[in-house]
């Protein structure tokens, strides 16, 4: 196995776990619900760690 596929599919497993946190917060946002991040973790299926790493969805 090549370094660089094993590179994409992290980077490809990393952009699918981005869009589920993304559409948890508009979810959250279009119910009305309180936004924190241990809930939007739950919702979108990943650890609160992956919010943390990614400061992007953090904001």
């Amino acid at each position: 196995m090549n370094t660089n596929s094993l590179i994409e599919g992290r980077k490809a497993d990393s952009a699918r776990r981005g869009q589920r946190v993304i559409k948890a917060i508009n979810a959250a946002r279009r119910d009305g619900t309180v936004i924190n991040v241990s809930g939007i973790a739950r919702q979108a299926g990943v650890d609160r760690a992956f919010l943390y790493r990614h400061k992007d969805l953090l904001a």
